[in-house]
């Protein structure tokens, strides 16, 4: 690289950075104006207020010297493909702007960020053998400008207005970003190089679906939490991330330079970042976990497979002509949901109790017991329900749903049984034979 091709870069460099410590501070008043501060509570690790909105200095920082660079040269596939990945990148930062401001749902961010995608695609972004340092040394500038106020004690924040637009950039133009290699190397090189928030973006999604919680959901356990958990001061713990994203580019630069096959060694390095991750930062153990995913994942379809069964049973016991066949259906029903016993015990005249009653095998050893009222019309009490499975069973799923399928399908029996007696038929009652 020559004297000249180095100057030039400092240069971009230098602006880029002059205006984010210029730019960034501005973003304080303008952040309390709006509304746009983090309270240190709960999940957050700093105390006090801070404002959010420290994405915006870094933004313009970024993108007048890129737009400066555009209009200089001459033209070529390159600069038309960065016009749109800037445009792509606006649109995720006003979206980020706004979620800092008002906040955005998931879905909402989401779906801004589908369409930022599928916008550079149509721009005509695809991979090819473009270099892209330039625009990494602007980035570079303007987020050096901006950790001068965010390292501990951090004075401003970037919020999604920042993260939002930065990872939003460095996906797109990894994409240009090939060395003519194969396509499965070139899509290792940025997943080697963004593995440590890829890894915390993993983790969380894994462990909110095994906790059944929301996966927009925030917790306190990523990856910085769980450092400072462990008695790390901030600094520290912001040296120890800094260190490990230094030794993963080291790793990717001797990839590259030495063109060695990552199809292979790529997932391994990936594997085993993820658990050393899982062991070293106490999370849950990496097995056990996968398994209990798995398994949630099995009652969640077991879930759906029961709600069809009680709507079915629904649609059945209202086809019923007689308390026979209603007691078939209840049968089947209580079968597949294999409950180990039920008793139905009613509280009307003339009918010889239990009115029904149900046994599956040989009693388990432990049981979880369930007894609920038949309701007739009006809310009357007309018995009680009695059910029993067994405390071992994997996918003990009883809803409200299915107690009040048979509550209700009962209490019309009961109905249909007692217009018997003045040979009527009720509207939800059973035909006399």
């Amino acid at each position: 690289m020559t004297v000249k091709v180095i100057y030039y870069f400092f240069s971009y460099f230098a602006v880029s950075l002059g205006l984010a410590l210029a730019l960034v501070p501005l973003m304080r008043p303008l952040s309390f104006r709006l509304g746009a501060v983090d309270k240190g509570t709960g999940r957050r690790a700093h105390k006090g207020v801070l404002p959010r909105l420290g994405g915006i200095g870094i933004f313009l920082a970024f993108l007048f010297p890129v737009a400066f660079w555009l209009t200089r040269g001459r033209w070529d596939s390159f600069h038309g493909n960065m016009v749109g990945i800037l445009i792509g990148c606006a649109l995720i930062f006003f979206i980020g702007v706004y979620d800092d401001i008002r906040g955005a749902r998931v879905r909402t961010k989401l779906f801004v960020e589908v369409i930022a995608a599928v916008f550079i695609n149509v721009w005509g972004g695809r991979i090819s053998d473009i270099h892209l340092q330039l625009v990494y040394t602007i980035l570079a500038g303007s987020l050096l400008g901006f950790l001068r106020y965010n390292f501990p004690p951090a004075s401003i924040f970037m919020g999604d207005s920042g993260s939002l637009f930065i990872g939003f950039f460095l996906a797109s133009i990894s994409v240009f970003s090939s060395h003519k290699a194969a396509t499965m190397a070139t899509m290792m090189v940025p997943l080697i190089a963004f593995s440590l928030p890829l890894m915390d973006m993993l983790y969380a999604v894994l462990r909110r679906y095994y906790r059944g919680v929301d996966l927009g959901k925030a917790d306190k356990e990523h990856i910085h939490h769980k450092l400072l958990e462990k008695g790390f001061t901030k600094k520290k713990a912001l040296l120890i991330l800094y260190s490990l994203n230094v030794c993963i580019m080291l790793l990717v630069l001797l990839l590259v330079r030495k063109h060695t096959n990552i199809d292979f060694l790529g997932l391994i390095v990936l594997a085993f970042i993820a658990v050393a991750g899982l062991r070293l930062l106490g999370y849950l153990e990496f097995l056990p976990f996968i398994r209990e995913v798995f398994r949630k994942h099995g009652i969640g379809k077991k879930r759906r497979y029961y709600d069809y069964v009680v709507g079915r049973f629904r649609n059945d016991a209202a086809r019923s002509e007689s308390p026979e066949d209603l007691k078939a259906h209840l049968t089947r029903l209580l079968s597949e949901y294999n409950f180990s016993s039920v008793e139905v015990i009613l509280h009307a005249p003339h009918i010889d109790n239990p009115f029904y009653e149900y046994k599956n095998g040989n009693a388990p050893a432990r049981t979880v017991s369930l007894s609920f009222p038949v309701t007739g019309p009006g809310s009357d009490c007309l018995g009680e329900v009695r059910m029993s499975k067994a405390m071992d069973d994997d996918y003990i799923v009883v809803t409200p749903d299915l107690i009040q399928a048979i509550s209700e399908k009962i209490g019309s029996a009961v109905k249909g049984m007692a217009e018997t007696d003045t040979r009527s038929v009720g509207d939800n009652g059973f035909r006399t034979k």
